[in-house]
């Protein structure tokens, strides 16, 4: 059995679309465990109805505490063998679940990768096992925990969590897993459609918003050094793990700030990549101005003193 784990706020627009994709499956041995965060629109209401006519959905009510909270506390309750995180606002194909435990059951994988769909844009890799960390780093894509499926004595065993209060948990949950697999299946397969809702955490452009996404990548980034520190990894391994988080996180707009810069300096240290990716920020920042304004901004002292963008 599968326990679906779905944490739901706000999402009335989308939430009809997301529990249908899922009920329709054609694999459907599985519990859907929805997690209401504490929704103030109509999602409660849309999601008792559901359940009311469907004895595989459990609804889990709690005062807003966030998507990490919500997943954390669903996985205190999964009875399944596996583990399916899927977004509210996103939707599934019809064979998704099928697709990835036939995978994890011929394989015994730890865990499950599939493709995923994102603006009529398929995203998939070509099917592979790893069993290295720095192999599944690799191979990883992106770091969503949605478009994968997890054995549950592997994530239990494990005690793998999801950070509290941070916009990107995914990257935690999904590099610790990657330390413990010993494999980490990839299916050349995609059938998560990932809706950009704009009003989610990763997408609303508010001033605040936008700063605690920074704030929050500097933590998780952090974070996840720090695990890996701990488990007494070579050099190497870090190194990787290093460029890993950087290539996936971080954005043009996180080193051309000299202060943000400053921060993942002190993270990373003088990680290639990092001053790499810092000089190619800035060439692409430049190439915006006259070459007039250019030479001014190069030459001025302010720049180099306060760089403020």
């Amino acid at each position: 059995m599968i326990s679906i784990i779905l944490p739901i706020y706000n999402v009335e627009k989308y939430l009809s679309k997301c529990l249908d994709s899922l009920l329709e499956q054609t694999y459907d041995d599985f519990e859907l465990i929805c997690v209401n965060d504490g929704s103030t629109d109509n999602s409660l209401n849309i999601l008792q109805n559901y359940a009311s006519k469907d004895s595989r959905i459990k609804i889990i009510n709690q005062k807003n505490q966030g998507q990490s909270m919500a997943r954390n506390n669903a996985l205190e309750k999964v009875q399944g063998d596996y583990i399916a995180f899927i977004d509210s606002d996103d939707w599934v194909e019809k064979d998704f679940l099928e697709n990835l435990i036939s995978s994890a059951q011929k394989n015994d994988a730890d865990v499950v990768q599939s493709g995923y769909i994102q603006c009529n844009k398929i995203f998939v890799r070509k099917e592979k096992t790893c069993i290295s960390f720095e192999n599944i780093m690799e191979e990883m894509q992106k770091c969503f925990v949605w478009n994968k499926l997890w054995k549950t004595d592997f994530v239990k065993k494990n005690h793998l969590y999801f950070l509290p209060n941070v916009t990107y948990q995914d990257v935690f949950f999904c590099c610790m897993a990657s330390f413990y697999s010993k494999s980490w299946n990839i299916i050349n397969y995609a059938g998560y459609h990932y809706v950009v809702n704009p009003l989610s955490a990763t997408q609303n452009q508010s001033f605040e918003k936008i700063k605690k996404r920074r704030s929050d990548k500097q933590f998780v980034c952090s974070e996840v050094i720090d695990f890996f520190k701990q488990k007494n990894c070579t050099s190497k391994e870090l190194n990787s793990v290093e460029n890993f988080l950087i290539s996936q996180l971080l954005e043009n707009s996180d080193l051309i700030n000299i202060d943000t810069y400053k921060a993942y300096k002190r993270i990373f240290g003088n990680n290639k990549l990092l001053i790499k990716k810092r000089h190619k920020a800035m060439r692409k920042w430049l190439f915006q101005f006259s070459f007039k304004k250019k030479k001014f901004i190069l030459l001025g002292h302010s720049f180099w003193k306060n760089n403020k963008i």
